[in-house]
């Protein structure tokens, strides 16, 4: 039987005779065998049992003694070399090498002695691949964000420890590692331990975060007074808030109506405060000059306002004496710096003037009465006697 080819043959030693190694591998994920193989070769006829086989896993020159072979060859090829002369003299040795991260080249050898019909040791050794472990690229997907750690590489049996990097997300918080794209689930968190035996990408998971929207009502009353959005979500309804005497005008990003007007469609990007903003009310205020006449018959004035300065009516023969909230100077009098509150009506309080009558050419005509005093005339009044007392009236 001859040998099989991929057969390493060792160097003719004697010049007539040497030895070979054939191997053969098989592996597990985590080791690998090897499959030995010792073969003779002679150009002659042997038959010899006087020897010794040495053979060893990691030596060229083994020093292991494993006893005697048989050796019986029958061809004498007159020089040559005959496959018929190819005896197999050791099979089934066994070497198993545990598999690592890179490739590994180990030695095998063999050595046999004692050939009488050589002279001389016959020596061989060779190598034979123990093939590194299954590995696995798990890689990482930041789903929208920025900032995924690189990938790593997962080997066989071992532990991976996952990178601890986590990546953002404007308006997010990473929540950890799902297996698969739109995953919900959290499988693995940074740093956290790896076992599966196989690759894949792990595809980051986000939850929106919450922003507080607050409602600064300026003065006024509002419910409720914050909101919680989330992220690049709209405002959605917005409160109406109350202040007395005052206008509601809207909500703004800056106080007293400065900034962007606020709406239910406003995204919201972060935390902010609405600012509302008002218009102070305002009131008429009416003039009612009571029978004599005016030029300002109404005026606008803000809550809480001085009336400012007053209107002068006039009304023949009277004399003006004053604004009132009543009439006929009943209620209370009104100055320049009464306060305005609510819509109201000013009433002209008058005195009816005293006027006398005189004769003219046959007709009674209205006059007025002067006194001399001092040698000055002034304006004087008439006075009537009824029932014994003086008093202030008219006279024809």
């Amino acid at each position: 039987m001859a040998a099989p080819s991929g057969t390493k043959w060792g160097s003719i030693a004697g010049g007539y005779g040497r030895i070979g190694l054939y191997i053969t591998t098989s592996s597990t994920n985590t080791q690998t065998t090897a499959t030995i193989d010792i073969w003779f070769w002679s150009k002659y006829s042997v038959q010899d049992v006087s020897n010794t086989l040495y053979y060893a896993d990691q030596q060229t020159n083994p020093t292991t003694a494993h006893g005697s072979v048989t050796i019986n060859t029958t061809v004498d090829s007159g020089g040559g070399w005959s496959e018929s002369n190819q005896v197999r003299i050791a099979n089934g040795i066994k070497v198993t090498h545990s598999r690592g991260h890179s490739d590994v080249n180990w030695v095998f050898g063999a050595r046999l002695t004692g050939i009488e019909a050589v002279g001389a040791t016959m020596q061989v050794s060779t190598t034979w691949k123990c093939p590194a472990k299954p590995k696995y690229t798990i890689s990482y997907n930041a789903a929208g964000g920025s900032g995924a750690p690189g990938a790593q590489t997962k080997w066989y049996g071992e532990t991976l420890v996952l990178s601890a990097t986590r990546p953002s997300r404007t308006g997010y918080t990473f929540a950890g590692w799902g297996v698969y794209e739109g995953d919900t689930s959290v499988n693995y968190q940074p740093g956290a331990n790896y076992t599966d035996n196989q690759g894949g990408t792990l595809w980051a998971i986000w939850t929106k975060n919450n922003y507080t929207v607050t409602f600064n009502a300026q003065g006024g009353t509002v419910s409720p007074e914050s909101r919680n959005v989330p992220y690049n979500d709209a405002v959605g309804t917005l409160p109406t808030p109350s202040r007395p005497n005052y206008t509601f005008l809207g909500w703004y990003t800056g106080t007293n109506g400065s900034g962007s007007r606020v709406y239910t469609t406003t995204k919201i990007t972060g935390n902010i405060t609405f600012y509302a903003a008002w218009r102070l009310n305002s009131f008429t205020v009416w003039f009612d000059a009571q029978g004599g006449s005016i030029s300002e018959t109404t005026r606008t004035v803000n809550y809480g306002a001085q009336v400012g300065a007053l209107p002068t009516p006039t009304r023949q023969y009277h004399t003006f004496l004053g604004w009132y909230t009543g009439t006929n100077g009943t209620g209370s009098r009104v100055s320049s710096t009464t306060v305005i509150t609510r819509e109201i009506v000013f009433y002209a309080y008058w005195r009816r003037d005293s006027v006398v009558y005189i004769k003219n050419n046959g007709a009674w005509k209205r006059g007025t009465p002067y006194v001399r005093v001092n040698g000055v005339w002034r304006r004087g009044t008439a006075y009537v006697k009824s029932g014994g007392i003086w008093k202030r009236g008219i006279g024809k």
